[in-house]
C-alpha cells in the first residue's frame, strides 16, 4: 500500500539529474498545508531546497524541479514548479550516483512509524568521504546546518504549515521536527542503475 495523502496535505517530489544519467533522482517529503497547493508554492519549496544545498553539491548534479501532489491521494491535483534548474557549484567530480547521504526525518512519535528518511545525491565527492564510507566532519556539519535551514525555510513558505511524515494507513500525518544527515553514507542495493 502506498502513501496516503489526506486532504489538507501534499507530497513534494524534489527532482535532480546527475551528469551522464537521463533518469531523474527523486526525494520526497510530505507537507501540511494551510492553503491550496500551487505552482508558486512548488517554486518556493524548490528554491529553499536547491538554494540551500547548491554550494554543498557537486557541479555534476542539477536540481531540476519540484512536483506537489495535493490530497486526497486519488483525486487531488498536482502542481509543477516553474523555477529554472539550479546546478551545484562545487567543482568536484561527484561520487557514483548509487552513493547518497542519508537524511533522517525525525518526529516526536516513537517507534518505526515515527521515523522517515531521504537519500540525497550530489553532496558527496572524493575529498568529502573516506574509504570507511563516512562523510568528513566538515561536510557533515555543513549539511546538518543546511538541512536545519531547509526545515525552517519549508515551514516559512506561504500556505505551508510545515513538513510531515505521510503514512500508508489512516493515521494522521506526523510533524517532522528534524532533518538530520547521517555520517555513514548510504548505497543502493542494486548498485548502479542501467
Amino acid at each position: 500500500m502506498g502513501l496516503v495523502i489526506p486532504a489538507g496535505f501534499a507530497l513534494g517530489s524534489f527532482r535532480g539529474l546527475v551528469a551522464g544519467d537521463a533518469e531523474e533522482c527523486v526525494i520526497t517529503c510530505g507537507f501540511d498545508l494551510s492553503a491550496g497547493a500551487s505552482s508558486a508554492m512548488a517554486d518556493d519549496l524548490f528554491d529553499a531546497w536547491a538554494g540551500t544545498l547548491d554550494t554543498l553539491t557537486t557541479s555534476d548534479f542539477t536540481f531540476t524541479g519540484c512536483t506537489l501532489k495535493e490530497g486526497p491521494t486519488d483525486t487531488g491535483p498536482s502542481f509543477d514548479s516553474t523555477a529554472s534548474p539550479v546546478q551545484g557549484t562545487a567543482a568536484f567530480t561527484g561520487a557514483p550516483l548509487n552513493t547518497a547521504v542519508l537524511v533522517k526525518k525525525s518526529t516526536l512519535l516513537g517507534g518505526r512509524k515515527g521515523r522517515g528518511r531521504m537519500y540525497t545525491v550530489g553532496q558527496v565527492w572524493d575529498s568529502t568521504f573516506g574509504m570507511s564510507g563516512e562523510l568528513e566532519d566538515t561536510q557533515l556539519s555543513a549539511l546538518d546546518t543546511a538541512w536545519f535551514n531547509i526545515l525552517g525555510l519549508w515551514a516559512a513558505v506561504a500556505g505551508v504549515t510545515g513538513p510531515v511524515l505521510l503514512h500508508s494507513d489512516a493515521t494522521a500525518p506526523t510533524e517532522i521536527t528534524g532533518l538530520n544527515p547521517v555520517k555513514r553514507l548510504a548505497t543502493q542495493r542494486r548498485r548502479l542503475r542501467p
